[in-house]
């Protein structure tokens, strides 16, 4: 009989060993699904932050692609020069795009320091070039102004003079005014700061 009872013990003691494995394998097999379930949500989530980030990074590089190409097709007006060239430059510029012209030049002045120059509320360094061109033909001259203008898009015409010369000529005297480097990179931060804005919801 104590045989039988021993032999029954365990078996009890296996069932219950086998019910307790039961047990902890199914906990922790729930706690795999449950870790497996929050990694695919979590996994999810970045995915779908990521694809909003791109969208939104792509929407805000076509607000920004037309500033960023302004700023481009200025940057070679911005600066023809080295600060410390620039006056020089501007005069050779002037006097040899008046001889492609058919125009004469004299009397170019060229400051040796820049001087400053009120813009809105700041000030801003500009170097000044002083000209005069002369010529038989009214729209020769015309002709130079607007190619000055074009080539020097960033400069400023401070004073302009035509008059007579001679018999049958005219003169146009003028001076120009650059802007000196320092004021490039204001620009193009306010461009930025612009481009910025547009950006902003």
């Amino acid at each position: 009989m104590t045989y039988y009872r021993a032999t029954f013990t365990v078996l009890i003691l296996f069932l219950l060993l086998c019910v307790g494995a039961f047990i902890s394998a199914s906990w922790w097999s729930e706690r795999q699904r449950v870790a497996f379930t929050q990694a695919a949500y979590e996994a999810l989530q970045a995915s779908d932050q990521k694809a909003s980030a791109e969208t939104e990074e792509r929407s805000r590089d076509q607000h920004v692609r037309p500033l960023r190409e302004f700023v481009k097709a200025w940057e070679a007006y911005l600066r023809p020069a080295p600060p410390k060239e620039l006056g020089n430059h501007l005069r050779n510029a002037l006097a040899t795009l008046a001889t492609r012209t058919g125009l004469t030049s004299e009397g170019a002045t060229v400051p040796a320091d820049p001087r400053t120059y009120p813009v809105g509320n700041t000030m801003i360094k500009v170097q000044q070039v002083s000209l005069t061109v002369i010529s038989e033909s009214l729209p020769a001259i015309v002709t130079w102004l607007g190619v000055v203008e074009n080539q020097f898009a960033y400069a400023r015409i401070e004073s302009l003079t035509l008059s007579g010369y001679a018999s049958r000529s005219v003169q146009l005297s003028v001076t120009l005014l650059h802007p000196v480097e320092e004021s490039s990179p204001r620009l193009t931060s306010g461009l930025m700061a612009a481009s910025a804005d547009v950006t902003k919801p």
